[in-house]
């Protein structure tokens, strides 16, 4: 899981976010608004994603770089919205 964590973390600073990085979890936002916080749940093989209404248009680019950051692991997928 950390190698799929550490991908992710690339990628999301390849997509020009601005993230901290707290043990398992992601606050990811544009620099002028929070977008979402990513928890790995390791032991469970699971992701949630905590959406606040800013990022919704932005969910699909996310979920497409966690399905490319976890090719050879299969994740579950948990969206909740804040909002």
């Amino acid at each position: 899981m950390r190698s799929i964590m550490d991908a992710f973390e690339h990628g999301v600073r390849d997509l020009g976010f601005k993230y901290r990085r707290h043990g398992y979890e992601f606050y990811i936002g544009n620099g002028e608004k929070f977008l979402f916080v990513v928890v790995f749940f390791p032991q469970w093989g699971q992701v949630t994603i905590f959406l606040t209404r800013y990022g919704e248009t932005l969910i699909s680019r996310i979920m497409s770089l966690l399905r490319r950051a976890a090719r050879e692991i299969q994740l579950k997928f948990d969206i909740r919205k804040l909002y």
